[in-house]
């Protein structure tokens, strides 16, 4: 048992400050697919060894969800203690068992599991739930975290699956919740398919003693047979129930005449829950559940002399009913024409049998029980030849009318089915494969399919495992858009728009094609936020997001980079085109209304830094020289575009020249202005209305709020004064 935070687990810290990139999101949701493939054809759960299905679900857990430590856990009969049936820790790699924790130790706990789907406790030692168990069993493990499932059987909590991250708190994300709950539902299958071995073993015991009941009694009515053609009449009565009472086989003796009990052994009484004496004289007809059996019994015994082992349902004195196994023979007994019957009690065998017999429409290819929806395919036609009640729900049809549907017929697109027939042929199986697929209704969704090749009653046919994973894909498409998009404003983020600005700067290398960026932010804007509220100020970002989606070219790749920082990759476009598109997109987010609230809307103004690059030149450099440029065009008086010269095209006077020292360094930009407002004022370019920061209103409506006194250094506020350090942004 491992105490130290070692192990695959990482701690809050690292999932709240690492975003996580499209690539590494696409390669997880990958590693989990292939993992809840092989969680769907367990070898040891095929072959019946059910200890090592639980030992291969665990550590299968432990991949699924990066934990160190999973467990399996039973409630005993009254649900107040919980045992642990395995245990596996990633890093030893060591299986255990055999820990019990009681109600009395954690009642919060255990009330919690019956009321919620998923424990996700992110922080063990501080959650209501778990905080029970801190002292004797988080801390001395370095537990820090817990991620626990109920399993159900049959619609009953039977046991618990843990998962435990070693190491300090963790923020379980709601996909890691729902593979939590996948694996508890393999869990189950375990569980019914123990469940199943329990009774086929019980049913072969029984069978064995059924077998040697019916050799007990043949042979002991033979005895008695021959015994009662020996004796003579007088003493004939005294040995014959003598003999009978002895008889370790239920033996019951009935008038054929009357249908009465004339004679039954202790045997008998105990079968029937009575005294030898109640026994006498009743009708034999009253001890049969179905009447109209123990009139074919009679028939069949006035027929053809005797019966051999006919199941019956009988019934005791009390009325409580049971199966029994009977035998029957017409005899003379005390002159009186008799079925001499014999019987033994097979309801247990009969219970096995059911359970068996249940369980067999599952064990023909071990789907039935299974928590997925599964379904037995005849491989030359794809008809159906079976599919249990969950295949049913997914398609959205009674289970009966499964049968002898074509497979083929709900993929939406056949040669998908067609290309998985032809590998799962080939190879034996095929793992994990995602396709779309449709309803009975005609509705489509995406299906994760698993199929494997095996022989039915002679005939080859594909077992096929099928998940609904249409929520799963959204959050598959949601986690990239997370991972590639700002969420304000639907542009790249700044981690994506590098990806992409990286792979353009090699082409550009490898084609020598020009490659441009111009960097923009918003004039005043924590004036706005100031004096808005910072809706207005979300609203500013989108407007200006829109207006870069429908100024810019379908070839050029704007983002958010954060804050009101925005960037445009201009690919294939020198700097003379790039500085066109922008003063094209500063124009245009020049004319766009943000609704400010009570009839007031307001207009806000963009600078913007163009750089092109150059050759050699490291992605790192090219952003630093284009905000470089975007820090000049604040410093010039706003709203405006500037552009850097590339590093080979700026000039140094020659160090020997007269007032070298002295002269001011040259400056890596040119200034393009339409406009120069006048120091200290908002950039208003002539007959526009004042920008975001001057507030318009609409005639009519109440005056505008007054402007801040002042404002911090910084973008947004006042130039420095020349010779100044320049504002840390």
């Amino acid at each position: 048992m491992s105490g130290t935070p070692a192990g695959p687990g990482r701690g809050e810290a690292e999932f709240a400050e690492v975003e996580p990139s499209s690539r590494s999101i696409q390669a997880r949701l990958n590693d989990q697919r292939v993992l809840l493939a092989r969680l769907m054809k367990l070898d040891a759960l095929t072959r019946g060894d059910i200890n090592a299905a639980l030992s291969q679900v665990t550590e299968l857990a432990t991949s699924l969800l990066r934990v160190e430590r999973a467990s399996v856990w039973r409630f005993d009969e009254h649900r107040s203690n919980i045992e642990c049936l395995e245990l596996f820790e990633a890093t030893t790699g060591k299986h255990s068992r055999g820990v019990v924790i009681a109600r009395e130790q954690a009642p919060q706990y255990f009330d919690a599991l019956t009321q919620e789907r998923c424990i996700a406790a992110g922080n063990a030692h501080d959650d209501v739930r778990t905080r029970e168990f801190t002292g004797w069993y988080l801390k001395p493990l370095g537990i820090g975290a817990l991620l626990d499932a109920p399993v159900f059987v049959r619609g009953e909590m039977v046991g618990v699956v843990c998962h435990e991250h070693v190491g300090p708190p963790r923020r379980w994300e709601f996909w890691e919740e729902l593979l939590a709950g996948t694996v508890a539902d393999f869990v189950a299958l375990v569980s019914e398919a123990s469940e199943r071995l329990r009774a086929e073993q019980q049913l072969g015991l029984y069978r064995s003693h059924v077998d040697e009941l019916r050799r007990m009694r043949a042979t002991e009515a033979n005895r008695l047979t021959l015994g009662l053609q020996k004796h003579g009449h007088e003493a004939e009565g005294a040995v014959e129930r003598h003999v009978l009472d002895a008889s370790p086989v239920p033996l019951v003796l009935v008038e054929l005449a009357t249908g009465a009990v004339r004679f039954a052994n202790q045997r008998a009484a105990a079968l029937f829950d009575a005294t030898q004496d109640e026994l006498v004289g009743r009708q034999a007809r009253d001890f049969y559940v179905d009447p109209l059996e123990r009139d074919a019994v009679s028939r069949e015994l006035e027929l053809g002399g005797r019966i051999d082992n006919v199941v019956v349902r009988l019934k005791t004195l009390s009325s409580w009913p049971f199966w029994a196994l009977l035998s029957a023979q017409r005899l003379a007994f005390e002159d009186v024409e008799c079925a001499f019957i014999g019987l033994s009690d097979v309801t247990a065998q009969k219970i096995a049998e059911g359970a068996v017999r249940r369980s067999e429409q599952n064990v023909r290819a071990l789907f039935a029980a299974a928590p997925v929806a599964m379904a037995l395919v005849r491989a030359e036609d794809s008809s159906v030849m079976f599919g249990n009640s969950r295949c049913a729900d997914l398609f959205g049809m009674p289970q009966d009318e499964l049968q002898g549907k074509k497979a083929v017929e709900y993929y939406v697109v056949p040669s998908e089915r067609d290309r998985l027939v032809e590998r799962v042929l080939k190879e034996g199986y095929v793992d994990g494969e995602t396709v779309r697929m449709r309803r009975q209704s005609g509705e489509e969704f995406w299906a994760l399919v698993s199929l494997r090749a095996i022989e039915f009653d002679g005939t080859p046919a594909l077992l096929a495992g099928i998940t609904d994973v249409t929520e799963q894909k959204g959050l598959e498409d949601r986690l990239r858009e997370l991972a590639m998009h700002d969420e304000l404003t639907g542009l790249y983020n700044r981690r994506h728009f590098v990806e992409l600005a990286e792979a353009e700067v090699a082409r550009a290398r490898r084609t020598s094609m020009p490659l441009s960026l111009a960097m923009l932010d918003i004039d005043h804007f924590k004036a706005v936020n100031d004096a808005f509220g910072h809706p207005v100020g979300d609203a500013a970002l989108k407007v200006l997001a829109r207006c870069m989606r429908e100024t810019l070219r379908t070839s050029d790749v704007p983002a958010r980079l954060g804050g009101e920082e925005f960037v445009v990759l201009l690919v294939d476009t020198g700097l003379d085109g790039a500085v066109a598109v922008t003063e094209r997109l500063r124009e245009r987010v020049g004319r766009a209304e943000v609704p400010a609230g009570r009839d007031r809307v307001a207009r806000f103004t963009v600078s913007a830094g163009v750089a092109e690059l150059a050759a050699g030149e490291r992605l790192d450099g090219f952003l630093a020289r284009a905000d470089e440029a975007l820090y000049r065009a604040k410093e010039d008086g706003r709203d405006r575009t500037v552009t850097s010269v590339p590093p080979k095209a700026r000039s140094k006077p020659p160090s020997d020249a007269p007032g070298a020292d002295l002269a001011p360094p040259s400056r890596p930009y040119t200034s393009r202005v339409l406009y120069t407002p006048p120091y200290g004022l908002p950039a208003v370019r002539p007959g526009a209305e004042p920008p975001l920061g001057a507030y318009a209103a609409r005639p009519g409506s109440e005056p505008p709020p007054k402007k801040p006194a002042s404002e911090p250094p910084g973008r947004g506020s006042e130039p420095p004064k020349r010779g100044t350090e320049p504002p840390k942004r």
